[in-house]
C-alpha cells in the first residue's frame, strides 16, 4: 500500500484507546512534551558502549514496540511493525559534570519526537566525569507508556549482561502486537465491554 512516497505494508492496525488519547493530546495539546516519555539510566563504572549499542539493537529485535512506526492513511493514522530496523551509530555525549548532564537532558526532553516521520525514539549513550556512565532516552508515548519504557531498559540491560558474561539470552518480552490483537478482540466482545 502507497502513502504518499512511503511503501506501506499490508498489516496495518488503528491505534488502539490509549493510543488514541495520546495522539489527541498531540494534535491539540501546546506543550507536546506530555506525549514523550524522556529518561536516562546510568551506573557508577564505564559501560562498554560498543556492546551496548549492540545490546540495544538486539531489544529493537526482541521489542517490537521500538519497530512501531505510523502513517497517516485516507486521513486516519495507522501503525505498523518494520520487520528489521538497526541503529548503526548511537552518538556518545561526554559531560563535566551532572549539572551539565541534566541541562542537556532538560533540553532535549522538550525537543518534539517525530512519530509520524518516522523517528519514534532518540537516544544517545553518555559518560559524565565523577558520576559514571549511561544512557538517554526519549521515546514518543504512542510506543511504550512509563512502565513499558523501564521494562524496555530492564529488557536492555539483561541482555547487555548476557552480552558481556557469554551467557544465554534472557526470555523476550511478550509483543505489542500481540496486545494490539487482544485489545481489538475484547472491543468487539460487546458481553465483555457490558461487564
Amino acid at each position: 500500500m502507497k502513502n504518499g512516497k512511503k511503501q506501506l505494508p499490508e498489516k496495518l492496525y488503528d491505534l488502539i484507546p490509549s493510543q488514541q488519547t495520546m495522539y489527541m493530546m498531540v494534535k491539540y495539546s501546546f506543550h507536546k512534551q506530555l506525549t514523550q516519555i524522556p529518561i536516562s539510566f546510568s551506573v557508577e563504572k564505564d559501560l562498554d558502549f560498543n556492546v551496548l549499542r549492540r545490546a540495544f539493537n538486539i531489544e529493537i529485535e526482541r521489542n517490537d514496540s521500538l519497530r512501531i512506526r505510523f502513517a497517516v492513511v485516507d486521513k486516519q493514522i495507522k501503525q505498523y511493525f518494520l520487520d528489521s530496523f538497526c541503529v548503526e551509530n548511537i552518538e556518545v555525549k561526554r559531560f563535566k559534570n551532572i549539572e551539565e548532564q541534566e541541562a542537556f537532558f532538560s533540553k532535549d526532553a522538550q525537543k518534539p519526537v517525530y512519530f509520524l516521520k518516522d523517528e519514534i525514539f532518540r537516544v544517545f549513550f553518555f559518560k559524565t566525569e565523577g558520576v559514571g556512565s549511561g544512557i538517554y532516552l526519549v521515546v514518543s508515548h504512542l510506543n511504550l507508556d512509563a512502565m513499558g519504557i523501564i521494562i524496555t531498559l530492564a529488557d536492555l540491560f539483561r541482555v547487555y549482561r548476557a552480552l558481556i558474561e557469554g551467557t544465554e539470552m534472557p526470555a523476550p518480552l511478550n509483543k505489542f502486537e500481540d496486545y494490539i490483537k487482544e485489545e481489538f478482540a475484547r472491543l468487539s466482545d460487546k458481553k465483555k465491554m457490558a461487564k
